[in-house]
Formats: structure tokens, sequence, C-alpha cells
């Protein structure tokens, strides 16, 4: 996905760019971890709050707390797959078109 993230990347802002990429690579795990953490411990004080022994529970809340990772994973590949067509349309339609056109179309 670096790779993805830094292909159109101008050579003199490449540094900057990764130092961006790698900053919100980092967050985002950290705020994931976070996320998962508390809600799983949340959920496992509900559940030992309902009365089950700490083993069912935990294993309770396993299950529903493995949806968050699976849904933010999901919806990260669709963000990926329409930001990837988006940009494929927008690098065809002006190779297509005449000089006075691509400018036309690029507001330029």
């Amino acid at each position: 996905m670096s790779a993805e993230a830094m292909r159109n990347v101008e050579p003199r802002l490449a540094g900057a760019a990764s130092g961006v990429n790698n900053t919100i690579r980092q967050t985002g795990s950290v705020i994931g971890a976070a996320a998962v953490g508390a809600l799983l411990q949340s959920r496992l004080a509900a559940e030992l709050a309902g009365g089950k022994a700490y083993a069912d529970a935990f294993i309770a809340t396993l299950h529903v707390t493995a949806v968050l990772p699976i849904a933010v994973v999901l919806a990260g590949a669709l963000a990926c797959l329409l930001i990837r067509g988006r940009t494929e349309e927008t690098a065809e339609a002006p190779a297509g078109a005449g000089p006075g056109k691509a400018a036309a179309a690029t507001g330029v």
C-alpha cells in the first residue's frame, strides 16, 4: 500500500510524503489498538456483570470484538478500490483528448 500511496508523488516531495504516510499509518495503528482494547474491556465488563463465568464471558467478548477490525479492514479495502478506480478514470480522460481539450477538462 505504501508503494501505491507514493506512486504519483513528485520526487522533490518524496521525503515529506513518506513521513506523512508513516505518521498516519502509525497513528492509525495506535488508535485502532486502543479502540479494540476499549471495546474488549467494555464488553467483558458487561458480560461479567450479566453473571457469566470468566471464560465464557471472555470468549463471547472476543467474538463481538473481532467484528470491529474486520469491518475496518473491509471499509479500507472498499475505499482503496473506489479511490483507485477514480484515479484510473482521471488519468485516462485527458490522454484521449487533444491538447486544447485536455486543458479544458482539467480547468487549466
